[in-house]
């Protein structure tokens, strides 16, 4: 009995492993694709959908309508990313921010985006920052959490029908080093499992 709850340890290292692998293959197919430049306005929003593998450069962008926590310190914040035509809001995507690091870099954006918006200011003073990621969806809750801050700036609800706002980009980190550690993950599963078998 002892053995068998051994080799269901291991075993589950290592499927966790295989796991691991297979997203870091999964998402080292999408970033090859050659990108969308959503930021591109002759790029058209409509066709985007979730594994595309997209780009921008952020010259604007609205505030962040959820985070996550742990240990009570922010991990991550999606932020709502619109798409302007003729100084009108037209669509919104979420952008997924997971490096606490460089909130200040979007919080910096969001309030020149504001100044500009209400007329303070001609252009909108701020750097654009780069993303460079693949498409995902939203959680249940995020999407309501998303639909509600779009509801508390003006959206309509049929206007928010017909955005992007389900969905998320989400920047990717270089594949490979995830690929790495999920066949290390497996090796140590395996490593158990013939230990176990030795013992035997």
């Amino acid at each position: 009995m002892r053995n068998i709850i051994r080799y269901l340890r291991w075993g589950a290292i290592f499927v966790l492993g295989a796991v691991v692998v297979f997203w870091g293959i999964r998402t080292s197919s999408q970033l090859k694709q050659d990108p969308i430049d959503i930021s591109d306005p002759n790029v058209d929003w409509s066709e985007i959908k979730e594994g595309d593998h997209v780009e921008m450069d952020m010259e604007y962008v609205l505030d962040y309508f959820t985070t996550t926590t742990e240990d009570g310190a922010e991990r991550s914040r999606k932020y709502s990313y619109p798409r302007i035509e003729n100084d009108e809001i037209v669509d919104v995507i979420a952008i997924n921010i997971a490096k606490p690091k460089d909130f200040y870099l979007y919080d910096d954006l969001c309030d020149a985006t504001y100044d500009w918006w209400i007329g303070s200011t001609k252009d909108v003073n701020c750097d654009p920052i780069h993303i460079d990621g693949v498409v995902q969806k939203l959680d249940k809750d995020q999407i309501e959490f998303h639909e509600e801050y779009l509801q508390e700036i003006g959206f309509t609800s049929s206007e928010i029908s017909d955005s992007h706002y389900e969905l998320v980009v989400v920047s990717q980190d270089n594949p490979k080093w995830v690929i790495i550690v999920g066949v290390i993950i497996m090796l140590v599963g395996l490593g158990g499992i013939a230990i176990v078998t030795i013992k035997k």
